[in-house]
């Protein structure tokens, strides 16, 4: 923040890389990597100029070749999301095997090899929009979280829709509409005086300042404001 960065989500990634990069700032990308190699390439970066920073702080790579970090366009943080890193390229081949004429979709958060492997890659409001445009008697093979895919195949139930691998999200599963009503009836009774409020968070000040200000610099690249 203080060096006027950025968030950014699974869709708006590129857009938001490309402004700091057409504005010649490096990035320094920690939403995770798989996500940040596969923005690079849809940008069509050049991937000599592209480095993983490992978690000890030391670097490695670039993604291809040979190259200087001090020219580096990109260093990414070496994260990932447990659910998406689970999905293989095997899980592709086995995919078309039993489902002739599938189509492969898969988050941008899953490993590059197999961004390159399906025939799309998006976020999950594009993954959502791939399965509802497809015709009926489609058959659709989905790399992201499992409960997400199984509520896809309920509400499309004209076309075959299936994980492309089951991985769950545990910490997504324990929000549910009965914890989610307990939450917002706590928060009504405590306005009233009534109770004390169900899971407090407290953020240091600080912190929300900083998260406001990022935030509001991801709105301002979407709107394309300066």
């Amino acid at each position: 923040v203080r060096r006027a960065g950025s968030i950014c989500t699974s869709s708006n990634a590129p857009l938001i890389v490309k402004r700091y990069l057409d504005e010649a700032r490096p990035v320094f990308f920690s939403r995770g990597f798989n996500l940040g190699a596969n923005t690079a390439r849809q940008l069509g970066d050049d991937l000599s100029r592209v480095f993983k920073v490992r978690r000890d702080g030391s670097l490695t790579g670039p993604l291809e070749g040979s190259g200087d970090p001090a020219r580096a366009l990109m260093f990414i943080w070496d994260g990932h999301c447990a659910v998406h890193t689970r999905f293989k390229a095997a899980d592709i081949a086995a995919a078309r095997a039993s489902m002739p004429g599938v189509t492969v979709v898969v988050h941008p958060e899953c490993d590059p090899e197999l961004v390159a492997l399906a025939d799309v890659s998006g976020s999950t409001e594009a993954i959502l929009k791939a399965i509802a445009g497809a015709p009926a008697g489609s058959s659709i093979a989905v790399g992201t979280e499992a409960n997400f895919v199984l509520r896809m195949a309920a509400d499309y139930p004209d076309r075959v829709v299936k994980p492309l691998r089951t991985s769950f999200c545990a910490n997504m599963a324990r929000i549910d509409l009965e914890a989610l009503a307990r939450v917002l009836a706590s928060i009504e009774a405590h306005e009233r005086g009534e109770g004390p409020l169900l899971f407090p968070l407290s953020v240091d000040e600080g912190l929300k300042r900083d998260a406001a200000a990022s935030l509001e610099r991801m709105i301002a690249i979407v709107e394309g404001r300066p």
